[in-house]
């Protein structure tokens, strides 16, 4: 499993994607993950799952989609779950 931290913004901090599946399919990578932050001032807790899309050029990532449902992402890479 793979985790990247990021600050999306300045009203989140903690931000983590946690990828569970990761499947390179020649000139994309798709990933099931799960988004996971917590609110800078309030403290509130967001973990969601997401399926992400990264096209691949030149062996450098071109573009990248979002899923708020991972199996989204899957049908869209012409993938089953």
């Amino acid at each position: 499993m793979r985790q990247f931290k990021l600050d999306l913004t300045g009203e989140w901090e903690d931000v983590r994607f946690i990828m569970s599946d990761i499947r390179d399919t020649g000139d994309r990578l798709v990933a099931v993950a799960r988004l996971a932050a917590r609110g800078r001032v309030s403290g509130a807790e967001l973990d969601f799952p997401i399926g992400v899309i990264a096209t691949v050029r030149d062996g450098k990532i071109f573009e990248v989609r979002m899923y708020s449902d991972p199996g989204d992402a899957l049908e869209a890479a012409g993938l089953s779950e």
